[in-house]
């Protein structure tokens, strides 16, 4: 069987310790396994692709259905990772690009999901300690794809970037692991 190059690139990068992470610049850090490529599976499991299969055919029930009860999961997860005593907690959740790329032109349904995104990062928020520092980052936004019968939407070149911080913006991917890796030194060199 080929190995998952994934998985490869993973178990790499954690045996030799050429490249550091974010996670290498602290003591206690946990994630739900949420960092695509480096702890989460990103190839597409055999459910995964059931539930697309039926959306692109127009039934969007079952890929709804499973997008929701990953992000109830990874929600539990979260919440049970903000009363432990970490320095960095790294989420992640495919929920919105999962739902998007069919909700894309739907847009009551889509902002339904938007809504409720926005109540979780302010749960999250009031579970902050003074001093405490939340980032909201999207890897890509989405746009509807041109010309397409079912109304789909695929990946854009825009994102999101959110903090807690007051006036933080960062320009390019680097620019965050520079920014934690400051923070976590507690100086402005990286």
């Amino acid at each position: 069987m080929t190995p998952d190059p994934f998985k490869e690139t993973y178990n790499y990068l954690l045996r030799t310790k050429k490249y550091k992470t974010i996670f290498d610049y602290f003591e206690k850090s946990w994630t739900n396994g949420g960092v695509p490529s480096y702890g989460r599976n990103v190839s597409t499991p055999p459910e995964v692709k059931e539930v697309m299969k039926e959306a692109v055919k127009g039934n969007l029930k079952p890929l709804i259905e499973y997008a929701m009860r990953t992000y109830e999961n990874d929600r539990k997860a979260l919440f049970e990772a903000l009363e432990g005593n970490y320095e960095l907690i790294f989420w992640y959740t495919p929920f919105l690009d999962e739902l998007s790329h069919f909700l894309i032109r739907k847009k009551l349904r889509l902002m339904n999901v938007y809504i409720d995104l926005n109540k979780l990062a302010k749960k999250i928020s009031e579970k902050l300690d003074d001093g405490d520092i939340l980032y909201i980052i999207s890897d890509h936004g989405m746009e509807p794809i041109p010309g397409d019968p079912r109304g789909g939407g695929d990946h854009s070149d825009h994102g999101f970037f959110s903090s807690n911080t007051g006036g933080e913006t960062i320009e390019k991917p680097q620019d965050l692991f520079r920014l934690i890796v400051r923070r976590a030194k507690g100086d402005g060199e990286v």
